[in-house]
């Protein structure tokens, strides 16, 4: 494939999708940009682990009991990695796998804000946390990167993500491309993963359940920092998944109308 801003956007979204799937998590869709390889989206299904990973990106930390800490810190690890292999993947094509010292790691914004909360996190429920973890990370992400059977399955969906263009790919597709690239996938359902049946037949997830399992590999808008903001202050009896759900049905709303 041609490398065009098509092409590395695919790669970038495909090479956290493959970290994603490595780490236990799913993925609802991906959608490219030909105008910014690093304006791409991809929605994460976190299943179990989404109510911590809402509260790890949107900084709103909670107190870890002692028994909770390691699990913690694994999730907030494994979307480090996530994060931060949109990036690696990109520079490792453009440089066609040639990764010295000097290498320029030009991160988007859309990776570095949920980065640099990570890390935050890390920070707070480790003092001993090390400041140079994201670029440690990305350095060990580099070495993967170079295993055939990660680099494939890259490439897999990267070519499915490109032949499909700027439309969104859905989760069987992302998975049948996987597994077409090799890369093992578990397609069961995350706990409390509801679907219904549309007017064709097909499984379809409601609205409400998008909202509430899945959180998109990109940084928060104002308006969603506005919205989050609110919901808390007005409903304290909700937790993380119900003011993520309120402020994704606002913006539906607002989509279209």
């Amino acid at each position: 494939m041609k490398n065009d801003i098509l092409t590395l956007c695919a790669y970038h979204e495909s090479g956290r999708v493959v970290f994603a799937y490595r780490a236990g998590f799913h993925c609802d869709g991906i959608e490219l940009s030909a105008v910014d390889p690093g304006k791409g989206k991809s929605r994460l299904n976190g299943g179990a682990d989404t109510a911590l990973i809402q509260q790890i990106l949107g900084g709103n930390h909670p107190v870890i009991s002692p028994e909770n800490r390691n699990k913690a810190i694994e999730v907030a690890q494994n979307l480090m990695d996530v994060y931060c292999a949109g990036t690696c993947t990109r520079i490792y094509l453009e440089e066609e796998g040639n990764i010295g010292e000097l290498v320029e790691l030009d991160v988007p914004v859309q990776d570095e804000k949920p980065i640099g909360a990570i890390q935050k996190f890390l920070t707070e429920i480790n003092p001993g946390h090390d400041p140079a973890f994201p670029s440690k990370r990305m350095a060990v992400i580099f070495k993967k990167l170079r295993a055939p059977e990660v680099w494939k399955a890259i490439q897999s969906l990267a070519s499915t993500a490109v032949t499909n263009g700027e439309k969104l790919l859905g989760r069987f597709e992302i998975e049948d491309a996987l597994m077409a690239g090799g890369l093992r996938v578990q397609r069961a359902a995350s706990p409390g993963f509801s679907v219904g049946l549309t007017e064709a037949g097909k499984k379809k997830e409601g609205p409400e359940t998008r909202a509430s399992k899945t959180i998109e590999f990109e940084s928060e808008s104002p308006a969603d920092i506005l919205l989050k903001d609110f919901f808390r202050k007005v409903r304290k009896d909700w937790g993380e998944e119900e003011v993520a759900a309120a402020t994704q049905h606002v913006k539906d709303i607002i989509r279209k109308y």
